[in-house]
């Protein structure tokens, strides 16, 4: 049966020897993948969305086969409401408010649907508009990340972030509603599983380390700066500079150093074991120490 799961030919998913011959879309390359390892298979799962739409999960025992670009470079980043993303090389990605730009929509399709009669056929028709207008908005957010999350791993070694309290953060009234716009866990969440596939450095600096009150050029510090400022201004060095992309290059500079900490201590913890083994066997002779070295 795993043999005959798909119609290679036409595009087609047999689940079952009734259900079968179900079209179904996806990119060319997941497309060839499938085929490729349909041998692979271990379940498919099913599933119906809210504005009616089924969506197929499968399973898969098999090689997965990424690449991605070399890079050597490293980048800070600094998370924003009105500035989404700023990068320590300058770079900016501003918000682009996908719930803002729709809300009229929203409303107007919701004010629709408190005016029909519960159980009726008309209001099922609008429960089912709203659900694809959501949809829709989401499938926006989920798909600027993943292009905006996927360009970030392609073109760094070393990525840094701040470990912010996103939950922490919601509890704001003023904010909720943008920051819950914002997919702030969700770009985390994405960073933290493509770096995983791609072999990437994912660093978190403290959500208490003052990125945005220190200079990027001499560490002076301004504990006087409130998020009204929004610009950097040091009083030491005279350093004029973006509030956000001060705090992206320090966050990248703080990530750096943490890293070389945790080399430095995977280093220290193998010559440890380097040394605790010629310790535990003192019979060892120079050959054994350095095998390179010649018998004669």
């Amino acid at each position: 049966m795993v043999s005959k799961t798909f119609d290679e030919e036409n595009s087609r998913l047999n689940l079952t020897k009734t259900i079968k011959g179900l079209k179904f879309e996806c990119s060319d390359r997941d497309k060839k993948y499938l085929y490729k390892n349909k041998q692979g298979i271990k379940s498919v799962t099913i599933t119906k969305t809210k504005s009616g739409k089924y969506f197929a999960t499968i399973l898969i025992d098999g090689d997965l086969l990424r690449t991605v670009n070399k890079s050597n470079k490293s980048v800070g980043i600094d998370l924003g409401i009105k500035t989404l993303l700023t990068f320590s090389d300058g770079k900016t990605i501003d918000n682009p408010k996908w719930i803002n730009t729709n809300e009229k929509k929203l409303k107007k399709v919701q004010k629709q649907l408190s005016k029909k009669v519960n159980g009726s056929n008309n209001r099922n028709k609008v429960r089912l508009r709203l659900a694809k207008l959501h949809e829709k908005i989401k499938n926006q957010k989920q798909d600027f990340l993943h292009n905006i999350t996927t360009k970030i791993i392609n073109e760094n070694q070393v990525i840094v972030l701040e470990d912010l309290n996103v939950s922490g953060m919601l509890k704001n009234h003023k904010l909720a509603k943008s920051i819950q716009e914002l997919g702030l866990y969700e770009i985390k969440r994405q960073l933290e599983y493509k770096s995983l596939w791609y072999g990437r450095e994912l660093v978190f600096v403290s959500r208490w380390f003052p990125s945005s009150k220190t200079c990027c050029e001499c560490g002076w510090k301004n504990d006087k700066l409130t998020l009204s400022d929004r610009e950097f201004i040091c009083e030491d060095c005279g350093n004029v500079i973006d509030r956000d992309l001060n705090a992206s290059i320090n966050i990248e500079k703080e990530g750096i150093r943490i890293l070389n900490e945790k080399i430095g201590q995977r280093l220290s913890e193998s010559l440890d074991v380097n040394l605790t083994t010629l310790v535990d066997n003192p019979t060892m002779d120079d050959k054994d120490v350095n095998p390179l070295k010649s018998s004669g």
